[in-house]
């Protein structure tokens, strides 16, 4: 949030609906904040911007690897949600866009699929 604008509220009698105020960024389609809203998210048609933990006990692609490979993956979150200049509209992320996605998503793996350790090449 950049600018606190404080919310205007009008009362009618005619009416019996409530309305929300709310403050603060707002969260697009796309996993971008309000600000961000232009600018390309998550790539991936199978984690849609919710970060995934690798979990080496899985026996999928998503269940073993995540988000792992992703060029926004962090150890600890997405970077689409954890880097503050990309909230804050750096542009030098936008060499990624079209790319945020897993590994294995790249490469053209299903997330349900079953990892053939035989020919896994992650």
């Amino acid at each position: 949030m950049k600018n606190y604008e404080k919310p205007v509220v009008l009362s009618n009698e005619e009416l019996v609906e409530g309305i929300y105020t709310a403050s603060g960024d707002m969260v697009a389609e796309n996993n971008t904040t309000a600000t961000n809203a232009a600018r390309p998210g998550c790539d991936s048609k199978y984690v849609n911007g919710v970060w995934h933990k690798d979990n080496y006990d899985g026996d999928t692609y998503l269940s073993h690897l995540g988000c792992n490979g992703c060029p926004a993956f962090r150890w600890n979150g997405c970077g689409l949600q954890l880097d503050q200049a990309f909230l804050d509209g750096a542009t030098s992320y936008d060499t990624d866009n079209g790319k945020r996605m897993p590994g294995w998503e790249a490469k053209g793996h299903k997330a349900d699929e079953k990892i053939d350790w035989n020919t896994y090449d992650m």
